[in-house]
């Protein structure tokens, strides 16, 4: 009786471990850490978040599809949204998948500082500041009280010049 017992109550335990990563999305982008350049989510459905140059996996989350949906519906551009139709960022196993800066993503070279005077912006326009802002990297949304600096969508148009990545300022969430 106590070893059916002691053998149920592990078995809950090892299950509940095992599917503690899921969960809300905005719980999971809570736990990601941040530094001062992007997140950006991978089309293998796993958010990373990037150093300022956009060259180094500084963090990274493995998103279900419920959470990637929910990712990709709220924070995304529809014009890249079918890439991510079904994807689930749990199956990828590979720790140098997992490190790996996504291939549509370009290198940046930041700009020199130069000190400029502190933005103030009204509370009734936070919001609407996020969700529009251009940001080269979390510093820039966190000057507006915005969460971080999110890649939103990709434009290639051919020629020379390749592809063009956007970024925008997050709601706090």
């Amino acid at each position: 009786m106590r070893l059916s017992l002691f053998l149920s109550a592990s078995a809950a335990f090892l299950l509940a471990t095992a599917t503690s990563n899921e969960g809300s999305l905005s719980e999971a982008i809570k736990g990601l850490a941040k530094g001062n350049g992007v997140q950006v989510l991978g089309y293998d459905g796993v958010l990373r978040s990037l150093n300022l140059e956009r060259t180094k996996v500084i963090d990274y989350i493995q998103l279900d599809k419920d959470q990637v949906a929910e990712y990709v519906k709220t924070r995304l551009d529809e014009s890249v949204r079918e890439h991510f139709t079904g994807v689930d960022g749990t199956t990828v196993i590979s720790k140098e998948q997992l490190l790996a800066v996504p291939d549509f993503i370009q290198p940046y070279v930041p700009k020199p500082q130069t000190s400029k005077p502190g933005k103030e912006v009204s509370p009734l326009l936070e919001k609407r500041a996020c969700n529009d802002h251009a940001c080269d990297g979390n510093e820039d949304c966190w000057e507006l009280n915005c969460d971080d600096c999110v890649w939103r969508s990709q434009y290639c148009g051919g020629g020379s010049w390749g592809c063009i990545n956007y970024y925008r300022c997050s709601e706090i969430y």
